[in-house]
């Protein structure tokens, strides 16, 4: 759709022949808002109403087909959105539980560095394209067929989004408690980065559960002392340090899985608010 009914002319048109058409109406209003202008300034509405659709349909029968073809093409073979994408290393085994993780979050992190990095220069700036490095190629529909990906222009972009609070336009009441407070949007622009920040820094960033439980130190002194790993230790003091060792593996392996299960389950939450 080129939406020729909110382009810079018939926006001036509106202007110029007196028709006040509102940003937004609740449900229900929109028709009520029609016949009101219809009836009242009827050339003015077919002007900037009626007319704007006849406009679209030459293109609906010429371009759109073949830009819903680029589109499925696009989709098909390039962003492939019809399955996820997990990030895991080809050739290996990888379990269900580690799929699963790795495909949310691989797909949350092409989110914020594709999507919504395309957001933030698409709608920004003219200077942006050249901050984050954007090939002007990009920027024309027709030519974008390879995915762009800007760590930076996405979390800048969610940065941006958190920003937002609710402004006094939003109530009838001048003093609502709300005004000033981030809009739902703000609120999911900072679970997301937030989301995005622990799989992509902190989460990589956590100790190997064996080097931070000493059970590594201790499998080298057994092969050290024994030859092998699994050898029957006859080292009391050795054989201590060893089960200790061990427990405290099992110990932080869970309290990893479950830091995994509650990022899944956040992530699962927030799901809805993940579009553009």
């Amino acid at each position: 759709m080129r939406h020729y009914s909110d382009s810079v002319l018939f926006n001036w048109l509106r202007k110029h022949l007196g028709v006040q058409k509102p940003y937004a109406l609740p449900m229900g209003e929109w028709d009520e808002w029609q016949i009101k202008i219809k009836n009242e300034k009827p050339v003015a509405y077919w002007i900037t109403e009626i007319l704007p659709d006849w406009l679209e349909k030459p293109a609906e029968w010429t371009i759109d087909p073949i830009r819903d073809l680029k589109y499925h093409l696009r989709n098909r073979f390039i962003t492939k959105t019809h399955y996820l994408k997990t990030g895991l290393k080809p050739g290996q085994w990888h379990e269900f539980d580690e799929r699963l993780l790795h495909g949310m979050f691989t797909e949350l992190v092409d989110f914020v560095e594709i999507e919504k990095a395309h957001l933030h220069v698409i709608w920004g700036d003219k200077e942006d394209a050249a901050r984050y490095q954007m090939p002007w190629w990009q920027r024309i529909y027709w030519f974008r067929w390879k995915e762009w990906r800007s760590p930076q222009a996405g979390v800048d972009y969610l940065k941006w989004e958190i920003s937002l609070t609710h402004g006094s336009e939003w109530f009838s009441d001048p003093n609502h408690p709300d005004i000033g407070k981030p809009t739902p949007q703000a609120i999911a622009a900072k679970e997301i980065l937030d989301l995005y920040e622990w799989w992509t820094v902190r989460r990589p960033a956590r100790p190997d559960a064996y080097d931070a439980s000493g059970w590594s130190a201790v499998c080298d002194e057994i092969r050290d002392k024994y030859g092998k790993l699994f050898a029957e230790i006859t080292d009391p003091e050795l054989k201590q340090r060893s089960d200790h060792a061990l427990k405290l593996t099992t110990e932080i392996e869970t309290q990893y899985e479950q830091e995994d299960t509650g990022m899944m389950i956040r992530l699962i939450k927030v799901r809805q608010s993940m579009w553009t």
